[in-house]
């Protein structure tokens, strides 16, 4: 395999913020050789607004998905808010998660951080970013959980350099990082993704039969969910004979338009 690339991205828009010094940490701790690089711009991605989700990108936008389209694999490190994810981070995922099952993330290996001033363990935090990630089509690394709580008296920068100062704390990152590297020469997200964009209709036509059989059922015109199915990514051509499909099962079953029978 090809030295593989890796973008970090801190979940904090601090300058000084803690997840920032972790991920400085991270370069020194790497047992596997990669272009390492993290991204600073989080600042300049605006507010999702699907007004905006248009060709071509905003720029802070396109800034960051072309970063996170170039990596083989990212890792996030993000502080705990309010039980949470901050929403500066979580806006980023949605951005990434744009246009409807192509989003940049998608086929990525994903390493997951939560670096925390609290002395709690910050598990909630990754709780959440854990349950967003493993929507977006990617492979999450869940074991071992990384999770530095009161960082403070964990990291020390000098000299343009950050370190773990805990040696327990140094070994688990360690390994999660071994694991991400394993993750990384096996190609298993990319070839999970791949296999899934070959099923790709089948598991859509899936997730959408149950609205489209409620709108039939409330009269709703083909036309108006052909519409809202395009503006899901579905060709307006295989909209159509998913409702074709859904109205003929929908008839037979109904009695040819009369009320089934009750059970």
């Amino acid at each position: 395999m090809a030295i593989p690339s890796v973008l970090a991205l801190p979940g904090s828009l601090r300058s000084r913020s803690f997840n920032r010094a972790f991920l400085d940490a991270v370069p020194a701790l790497l047992p596997f050789p990669c272009r390492y690089r993290v991204f600073e711009d989080l600042a300049d991605v605006p507010m999702f607004n699907e007004d905006i989700d248009i060709y071509p990108d905003h720029p802070g936008v396109a800034a960051l998905r072309a970063a996170v389209d170039a990596a083989d694999g990212v890792i996030i490190a993000s502080p705990e808010y309010n039980q949470s994810i901050p929403g500066v981070l979580k806006n980023a995922l949605d951005w990434l998660s744009r246009p409807h099952g192509g989003g940049a993330l998608r086929g990525k290996a994903v390493l997951p951080v939560v670096v925390t001033l609290s002395r709690g363990n910050g598990s909630r935090g990754l709780a959440d970013l854990n349950r967003v990630l493993s929507y977006l089509g990617n492979s999450v690394l869940y074991q071992p959980e990384v999770v530095l709580a009161s960082a403070p008296s964990l990291l020390r920068s000098g000299d343009g350099s950050t370190e773990i100062t805990d040696a327990a704390v140094r070994a688990l990152v360690t390994v999660a990082l071994e694991q991400f590297g394993a993750l990384l020469r096996a190609g298993t997200a990319a070839a999970a993704t791949t296999l899934l964009d070959e099923r790709r209709e089948a598991v859509e036509r899936a997730r959408f039969a149950p609205m489209i059989r409620e709108a039939l059922g409330r009269g709703a015109p083909p036309a108006a969910l052909i519409e809202r199915l395009r503006n899901a990514g579905v060709a307006p051509a295989v909209a159509a004979e998913w409702i074709a499909a859904e109205a003929a099962t929908t008839l037979i079953g109904s009695g040819n338009g009369s009320p089934g029978g009750h059970s």
